[in-house]
């Protein structure tokens, strides 16, 4: 269904359960209202299907809405647009500007600029009038300043700064944990110092044991090298005394050799003189 609407004040009459309010709730529906009461509804879900109807039941509910935007009240460069919500059985709606996705947040930004809201007046619903004749002064004034467009300022202006007190206490507790991380880096970097000189005095350790092992390995090698000269001439002495001793020996047994013969010699020739002396004695006698 199409409902065109014409410039300047437009009022929908008719009788009761004629669907005047169906319409409005329509149009504040596809500008972002979210609040079932609101929309006279138990929740969100009976927009799509309330069960009152023995009809097949629908997927979705979508309204669209078409603005003349030739003056550029809304920040977009085209001489109309057209927004869209459909809302889904899950629950999720899904926002549209001129046939393109965009958040609700951004479109609601959007429109707040050209003072159109879900809220605002420039939407009037049954039973509105009756309660602004009712309102006190300070009531009225803040209404008058929410149609002129100064009361999203002044919202914006309470959020900015709640933002702001907000994003001062958070500060206050980020230089805090700052504070104790710095404590925390300057303990690690002491720690880290110290392992550090720790590590040096290590190195010089090792380098100091390790000069001194090659120190002590020079000194054995000169000892073990003077030791196995001395060896080689021990040796060479050695074998000399083994020779000169085999020479002894071999002189010795010469000379052994040589007496024996004389001994020898020296029975022989003394029993042959006692055989002449024995002879001697006989002839005598």
């Amino acid at each position: 269904m199409s409902i065109p609407v014409e410039r300047g004040f437009v009022a929908i009459t008719g009788p009761n359960g004629s669907g005047k309010s169906n319409l409005l709730d329509a149009v504040i529906f596809c500008l972002g209202e979210n609040s079932p009461k609101t929309l006279r509804v138990p929740n969100l879900g009976a927009l799509i299907y309330d069960g009152s109807v023995e009809e097949q039941k629908p997927s979705s509910a979508k309204v669209a809405l078409q603005f003349d935007n030739s003056d550029r009240r809304v920040p977009v460069d085209s001489d109309s647009i057209t927004i869209s919500r459909e809302l889904k059985q899950s629950g999720e709606s899904i926002y549209s500007l001129n046939g393109k996705h965009i958040q609700r947040n951004n479109l609601s930004e959007l429109l707040e600029v050209a003072l159109v809201t879900s809220r605002g007046l420039n939407i009037v619903l049954q039973g509105m009038i009756t309660r602004i004749s009712e309102l006190v002064p300070d009531e009225k004034r803040k209404l008058i300043e929410q149609m002129v467009g100064v009361a999203q300022f002044d919202e914006k202006k309470d959020m900015a700064m709640k933002q702001l007190t907000d994003a001062d206490r958070k500060l206050e507790v980020a230089m805090a944990k700052i504070g104790e991380i710095r404590d925390r880096v300057q303990g690690l970097e002491a720690e880290r110092n110290d392992q550090l000189r720790a590590k040096q005095l290590e190195d010089q350790v090792r380098w100091l044991k390790a000069a001194s092992v090659s120190a002590r390995l020079v000194r054995v090698r000169a000892i073990a090298s003077d030791r196995k000269t001395s060896v080689g001439v021990l040796g060479e002495k050695l074998r000399q005394l083994q020779a000169r001793q085999t020479e002894i020996r071999t002189s010795l047994d010469s000379i052994d050799a040589e007496r024996n013969q004389l001994i020898k010699s020296a029975m022989d020739a003394g029993a042959a003189m006692v055989v002449l002396e024995v002879g001697k004695l006989t002839n005598e006698l």
